[in-house]
């Protein structure tokens, strides 16, 4: 099962690459829809739960112990980015309101 999401992982950030190359401007604008305020912490939580899943599915690869290594030193600067964008957002809608 774990596999299997892994696999539907990847080819969703495979055709989320390929936007960005063939059509810049879907990108750009659902890059904006998870700006938001609100949706800045789905976009967090589906990072995360990203992460997870392609952490478990390590154990399948050729180089699991690389592949952990190189995942968890991603996971604080995952972390800081999270914040940077929440940090972000409520600054800029707190400059709107003023």
């Amino acid at each position: 099962m774990i596999l299997v999401l892994a696999l539907l992982i990847g080819v969703l950030l495979i055709i989320q690459g390929l936007l960005g190359i063939v059509a810049p401007d879907a990108f750009v604008g659902v890059v904006r829809f998870f700006q938001t305020p609100s949706m800045i912490y789905v976009a967090a939580a589906l990072r995360i739960a990203i992460g997870i899943v392609l952490f478990c599915a390590v154990t399948e690869s050729r180089l699991p112990i690389f592949l952990r290594v190189f995942g968890i030193r991603g996971r604080p600067l995952q972390s800081y980015v999270n914040g940077c964008d929440a940090s972000r957002s409520r600054l800029r809608k707190s400059n709107r309101s003023v």
